[in-house]
């Protein structure tokens, strides 16, 4: 079955190179633009719209939704990974409080926030892989649309084509075989 995700619209926090984990930050005007063209590209033929509960997530899902007018089905299995008291900071911020053992564990998909208050790597792809198994389970025969978070794309990339993930841009549309 194939499911298409779309990372949100842009926010401010983007646009400053924060981290926003599980801060519930709105759409800029430029991510409720974006959303808008993305709107304007994807097809109609989505069957169900699973979303984030994240404010930025469920703004560009309802956006798309114009189109489509679906049920925008919330999953909290599809928030985006927790980085504890690490959130709102910047990369470089992140890796001057942990001492610089960010960065390469989180390109890598090997992160533990759980020192700060936060998720694992494992964390994410346990509740990531729940939500797979309810689509294979309970949605193999539709078309599906999930609006999420880059972290959740990411790890996408790994568990689903076993490789690491390309950029993942604002409003982007990234397919898996499940």
């Amino acid at each position: 079955m194939k499911v298409y995700f779309v990372r949100h619209g842009e926010t401010a926090f983007n646009k400053a190179g924060k981290v926003m984990g599980q801060l519930d930050e709105p759409l800029d005007a430029d991510g409720i633009r974006q959303s808008h063209e993305l709107a304007e590209k994807i097809d109609r033929d989505f069957q169900r719209l699973f979303c984030s509960p994240l404010q930025r997530a469920r703004q560009t899902a309802e956006i798309l939704n114009e189109k489509l007018h679906l049920e925008i089905e919330i999953r909290g299995e599809l928030h985006e990974r927790d980085f504890g008291s690490l959130a709102g900071k910047t990369l470089a911020e992140m890796n001057k409080q942990t001492e610089d053992a960010i960065a390469k564990k989180d390109e890598a998909n090997e992160y533990d926030y759980r020192p700060y208050g936060g998720e694992s790597a494992e964390d994410v792809k346990a509740r990531i892989n729940r939500f797979l198994d309810f689509l294979r389970q309970d949605h193999a025969d539709h078309k599906v649309l999930v609006v999420t978070h880059t972290g959740i794309i990411r790890l996408l990339y790994l568990i689903c084509l076993g490789r690491t993930y390309p950029p993942i841009a604002n409003d982007s549309v990234h397919e898996f075989e499940i």
